[in-house]
């Protein structure tokens, strides 16, 4: 039984990481396209709403990973906070 969990644990974890490195590698792709773009017409507008939507949409991922790490770290917090008033018990 233990390892069934653990073996869809880590199929689990691999699937993360290759989604992952889709993105990255999307990412990436878009990026050098616009960079292609840029190269090419120094004034082109579709290169800079590439860009432009490329730099929001990585802000709000970062936005996103922000308040789920404040949050894990309230949580954090409070599982210490517990602990010491349960060892003043």
């Amino acid at each position: 039984m233990y390892q069934v969990i653990v073996k869809k644990q880590m199929f689990a974890e691999t699937k993360r990481m290759a989604d992952e490195r889709k993105r990255i590698a999307d990412g990436n792709d878009v990026l050098r396209t616009v960079t292609l773009l840029f190269q090419r017409n120094l004034n082109c507008p579709i290169a800079t709403k590439m860009l432009n939507e490329h730099a929001q949409a990585a802000l709000r991922r970062v936005m996103e990973e922000n308040k789920q790490a404040k949050a894990h770290v309230a949580k954090l917090e409070q599982g210490e906070q517990l602990i010491e008033e349960s060892k003043e018990l």
